[in-house]
């Protein structure tokens, strides 16, 4: 089974929340994290806000945009989600009265009877997308569990929430339990089914789990506390992660509330409790402190003085005759604490944790808790959980710019390329073991949407893409690259240079010509020349960039040696080109391109022209040198073997290629003619060809071959053809 991630853009971890009943016990505040349900139980339970514990399995990331935190997500690695939650249903209904921590605060307030609860038990399980790693949940295996008796030790329920005979299930399918898309709702509203001692109005604490197991092994489970007290509880509360909570003062302040929760209409007149700090980690800010002067205002000791004792605070309050304090929601805040965060804005990585606990009078003259007109109140009391300061800014780690060419397609002309780019991290200065999501978008209207995955099609020319994370805390960092698609193609060419001799690598200037059908393309470029082992051929490969078209030939020809050889143009898959992180698709001919000697003069033909270079030069070294980008060129010489010599064995390319005529593919094989390749002679009227005229008739003729080969003590065997081709 792969490994779990907790997932919550309000980061609250799992933090400790103990809580006091009147009763004294003391809770473990559950493993999960606060999240929110949005309407309906969409896919994708992870949206900030509030009171749903939600475990997502199989490393499941669902980006939110943190610019639009409600809007769209994207799922990029499938998996499963567990959500559970407590909430009071009467008097009024789908409140719910989360501490935060994975506990939950209920008042038994009405309904002592079995079957009739003041609180009840949501849950969703889903699928997070249709391509999860998990075919359905029908192929996991689902229990939920639950202690239904807190005064016992060893009272504990079990039952299948997928079964559909369950009773109290309020399911809704949005499909099959086979199919996996099933989106699912249970409201544990009356209990008594599943026990006949079940009665959930008993004060005490309460344990839930719902748990998955994949082949018999648990995958992940999730877990909540219900605590229930028959009277109000104390809640010290701050929110998990905090940017600076007053820009206006100096440093670094963090906030914390005094609560009253379980609303069931409680009246109570005052309020008195002690509370400790930790003084060397924060300091109180009494001018920036206050009291809720609307639920209660009066106060027994103003808020500015108390601190009492260093690192303790005194916070009591009454109605001083003016009303009696009742309020009718979730909970109500009795007073507002603000700290500064000592060194913080010296060392940003000062996070905290910070926290407040209650305490009691070091005089024992006051009690701590509520009470009416003076009689006390049964009060629970529950201790912030950890709280972390932060105003620095994620740093989000983004991909390097990326330059990619078009794919090549053997049908169409492509207009936009897919780019898998690195997935964008980020890291955090606080929120260590936080899993940041980081969405990336690019500029607007360039889609239907303008947030993307790793897998997108952008268009030609430079996109800037932006990506954002924000931390727990609030803090927003960004950072971009640009993705740049050149129009233009890939072709990737094999040739074949014949006849060269063994010996180190070398470098020819290459002219290509592409077509598709219609137009042509022609292009220079150096290609280097080597073998793999001796008497191998010599293997030129070179990747060439191309306008962007639907090409089905290509030629090539070394200007300074060779004939035009030609190929047919198929689409593959690169070995070497991406595009991104992706192989990309290119051009490539499809048969051999062997390169001929012979044509001394770039006119696609071999003749006596040719023949002139070559005896003039005969005996001479050379050095092939190829120069240019982009273009190229090169010296005409006849060193057709390139070993640096023209001599006996360039002499032999003749015999092969004497009077053949190529040209490049753009031109129709109807258009070419021999040219020079039907002459057999020159008049001497060079001073090149006078020289090689050594019967003085003014022609350069096979007869002047004959001499040459003579003197050169060759063969022959050209001036023999000459003679038969003339015939």
């Amino acid at each position: 089974m792969s490994s779990k991630l907790f997932v919550s853009l309000c980061g609250l971890g799992a933090f400790a929340c103990p809580i006091t009943l009147a009763a004294p016990v003391v809770l473990d505040g559950g493993t999960s994290t606060d999240t929110t349900l949005t309407a309906g139980f969409p896919a994708g339970l992870s949206v900030p806000g509030n009171d749903f514990q939600v475990i997502i399995v199989d490393e499941v990331t669902e980006p939110v945009d943190p610019m639009d935190p409600m809007g769209p997500m994207v799922v990029t690695r499938p998996g499963f989600e567990l959500g559970l939650r407590a909430r009071r249903v009467v008097p009024v209904a789908d409140f719910s009265s989360s501490n935060g921590c994975g506990t939950y605060a209920f008042n038994v307030g009405q309904g002592a009877t079995p079957g009739s609860p003041t609180w009840a038990i949501d849950w969703s399980i889903q699928l997070t997308s249709t391509g999860s790693t998990f075919s359905s949940l029908g192929s996991l295996g689902f229990n939920f569990e639950f202690d239904f008796d807190p005064t016992s030790t060893s009272s504990a329920g079990e039952a299948n929430p997928l079964d559909l005979s369950f009773p109290d299930a309020v399911i809704d399918m949005t499909d099959t339990i086979a199919q996996g898309t099933i989106q699912q709702q249970q409201l544990l509203a009356a209990f008594g089914t599943m026990s006949d001692s079940f009665d959930p109005d008993v004060p005490g604490e309460y344990s839930f789990s719902l748990q998955a197991e994949d082949g018999g092994v648990e995958a992940e489970s999730v877990d909540i506390i219900a605590a229930v007290n028959d009277g109000l509880t104390l809640i010290l509360r701050g929110d998990a992660y905090q940017q600076d909570v007053d820009m206006t003062a100096a440093g670094r302040q963090v906030k914390f509330e005094l609560r009253v929760s379980n609303p069931d209409r409680a009246a109570f007149t005052a309020f008195q409790s002690f509370v400790d700090f930790e003084e060397l980690d924060l300091d109180y800010e009494e001018l920036l402190s206050d009291y809720n002067e609307t639920i209660f205002p009066g106060t027994v000791l103003e808020i500015e003085f108390a601190e009492t004792t260093p690192g303790s605070l005194q916070l009591n309050a009454n109605t001083f005759g003016t009303g009696v304090g009742v309020f009718d929601g979730v909970y109500e805040t009795l007073a507002t604490l603000i700290f500064t965060v000592v060194g913080g804005d010296l060392d940003p990585e000062i996070c905290g944790p910070f926290d407040l606990n209650f305490s009691s009078d070091p005089l024992g003259t006051i009690a701590n808790g509520t009470s009416l007109a003076g009689v006390s109140i049964p009060t629970g009391f529950e201790d912030s959980g950890e709280v972390i300061s932060d105003n620095t800014a994620p740093v989000v780690i983004v991909s390097a710019n990326i330059v990619a060419s078009l794919d090549a397609d053997s049908m169409v002309k492509a207009v936009d390329q897919v780019v898998n780019f690195a997935a964008a991290t980020a890291t955090d200065n606080c929120a260590e073991g936080t899993d940041l999501i980081v969405m990336c978008s690019v500029p607007a209207g360039m889609g239907a949407t303008n947030r993307i995955n790793e897998n997108y099609a952008f268009p030609v020319g430079t996109t800037t893409v932006t990506c954002s994370t924000i931390d727990p805390a609030g803090n927003i960092g960004t950072n971009s690259f640009d993705v740049v698609i050149l129009d233009q193609n890939v072709v990737e060419v094999d040739l074949v240079l014949a006849g060269a001799t063994d010996g180190a690598d070398f470098d020819r200037c290459i002219r290509f010509n592409l077509t598709d059908g219609t137009d042509c393309v022609e292009i220079s470029s150096i290609v280097t020349f080597s073998q793999a082992m001796p008497g191998d051929p010599f293997i030129g490969e070179i990747s060439l960039d191309v306008p962007c078209g639907v090409y089905t030939d290509i030629s090539a020809k070394d200007a300074a040696h060779t004939l035009y050889a030609e190929s047919p143009l198929g689409v593959v898959m690169s070995t070497t080109a991406l595009s991104g992180a992706d192989m990309l698709d290119v051009f490539a001919n499809t048969g051999p391109i062997v390169l001929l000697g012979g044509d001394t003069d770039d006119d696609g033909d071999v003749d006596i022209n040719d023949i002139s270079l070559f005896i003039a030069q005969f005996g001479e070294p050379v050095g092939d040198v190829a120069t240019g980008v982009g273009t190229c060129s090169e010296e005409r010489n006849a060193d057709f073997d390139n070993d640096g010599t023209i001599g006996g064995n360039d002499y032999t390319f003749f015999f092969d290629t004497f009077l053949m005529v190529t040209g490049p593919v753009c031109a129709p094989s109807s258009t070419l003619t021999a040219g020079r390749g039907s002459r057999m002679s020159l008049k001497a009227t060079t001073a090149r060809l006078r020289k090689l005229d050594t019967n003085g008739d003014g022609v350069f003729d096979v007869l002047d071959v004959e001499a040459f080969e003579v003197r050169e003590g060759l063969s022959g065997e050209l001036s023999r053809m000459m003679h038969r081709l003339s015939r």
